[in-house]
């Protein structure tokens, strides 16, 4: 199945918001991080952060922070990557459902011509087959018509 360039469009555009979004929520997870460990303690004399009464190196918040990090990217691109192919999909029933329309509108010599793969592919091959049925009991049902009259 070839897509528009509007498809083609629409699926890099939401790509980027994609990544974008997900990008807004990394910073504001690292803020939310720092802004824990920085805040002042409700420990005894609540003037200690939390970094201070754990002893907590920047060594080891870096580490840390490189990890979140490494775990976030490999999230944004696993949650695009499961977004587009979200819409692909959509983009494919879309074109499947048009073809659909114009063979229920009596143009019966259309078949659906996309070789799609899983589930889709077996909507298309069955709807094919339909219309083929179709096509056949009428053919036959006016060949009886003829041998009536």
């Amino acid at each position: 199945m070839k897509l528009t360039t509007r498809e083609i469009s629409e699926l890099f555009l939401e790509g980027v918001i994609t990544l974008c979004i997900v990008f807004v929520l990394y910073l504001g997870a690292l803020v939310l991080l720092n802004q824990f460990l920085d805040a002042p303690g409700y420990f005894v004399d609540g003037s200690r952060s939390i970094r201070q009464a754990w002893n907590v190196e920047s060594s080891e918040i870096q580490l840390y922070k490189n990890i979140f990090s490494i775990s976030s990217i490999i999230f944004a691109i696993g949650f695009t990557y499961w977004r587009l192919i979200r819409r692909y999909h959509q983009m494919q029933l879309s074109h499947v459902l048009e073809e659909l329309h114009l063979i229920a509108q009596g143009d019966y010599d259309r078949r659906i011509p996309f070789q799609l793969a899983g589930d889709m592919g077996k909507v298309v091959t069955s709807i094919n087959r339909l219309v083929d049925s179709t096509v056949s009991a009428m053919e036959d049902e006016r060949m009886i018509e003829k041998i009536k009259r």
